[in-house]
C-alpha cells in the first residue's frame, strides 16, 4: 500500500490532505497530555480488570455491591455490576485503542513518503 515518492516530482497536496496534516500537527503538539490521559486510562482499566476478578470471587454476596460513580456510591446487585464494570472496561479499552491509532500518520506517510513529510515528535 506505500506509494514511492520520487523526490524531484511535484506532489499534489489536497484539501483534506492539508486537513490532516493540520489535525496530525494539532494532536503531536498535545503529545504529553495525550501521554498522561493514556498512562491513567490504562492505570484505570489495571484497576477494572481488578475489579471483575475480584467480584467474580465475591459475586455469590446477596448484598452486591457498591460502586463508585463520579462522587457518589451506587448499590448494585452482583449481575448489575459485572454488567457496568464489563460495559466500563469496553469503553476504557476503546479510549486506549483510539489514543494508540496511528492511522492518519500511516495514510499521510503512504502518500508523501517519509523523507517529505516529518511527523515524529522531537522528544
Amino acid at each position: 500500500m506505500a506509494s514511492t515518492v520520487n523526490p524531484n516530482s511535484e506532489i499534489n497536496v489536497t484539501y483534506e490532505d492539508q486537513s490532516k496534516i493540520n489535525r496530525f500537527a494539532a494532536h503531536n503538539s498535545k503529545m504529553e497530555e495525550v501521554r498522561e490521559e493514556l498512562k491513567s486510562k490504562e492505570k484505570e482499566l489495571a484497576n477494572i480488570e481488578d475489579a471483575l476478578r475480584e467480584m467474580d470471587l465475591l459475586s455469590f454476596m446477596d448484598d452486591g455491591f457498591q460502586i463508585m460513580e463520579g462522587e457518589v456510591l451506587v448499590q448494585f446487585t452482583a449481575e448489575e455490576a459485572m454488567e457496568w464494570v464489563t460495559r466500563k472496561k469496553d469503553e476504557l479499552l476503546k479510549d486506549v485503542r483510539s489514543m494508540k491509532d496511528d492511522r492518519i500518520k500511516a495514510e499521510l506517510y503512504s502518500k508523501f513518503g517519509r523523507s517529505n513529510i516529518n511527523l515524529e515528535s522531537d522528544d
